[in-house]
């Protein structure tokens, strides 16, 4: 059972689908925007030095190009939920202040 669980586990944490995984037990595990913007950074670097003439060259270019899309997908969803939080508690520290004004 313990095996089942890490490996679906290590797949959701590998397959990059969303900024934040929730893990019974554990808690909720958020991507490091620092990181995966370096990351975003060193693919592109890659694919500037990339031969695309050669046929291996087109085949690694092709899957850069889908991990890149991935990582900038992942990188606006975090920045999209991070906003979404800070909104949250900007409209809940208003209505907390409202509330005490009206005290």
């Amino acid at each position: 059972m313990l095996s089942l669980y890490w490996s679906h586990t290590r797949k959701l944490m590998v397959k990059k689908e969303d900024p934040y995984i929730f893990l019974v037990g554990l808690g909720e595990f958020s991507i490091n925007r620092k990181k995966l913007t370096k990351k975003i950074a060193q693919t592109y670097a890659y694919i500037d030095q990339l031969d695309k003439k050669d046929y291996t060259g087109i085949a690694k270019y092709t899957d850069l190009q889908i991990r890149l899309k991935t990582y900038k997908e992942l990188l606006s969803k975090s920045y999209s939920v991070l906003n979404a939080k800070k909104e949250f508690k900007q409209k809940h520290s208003d209505t907390q202040d409202q509330n005490n004004l009206e005290e």
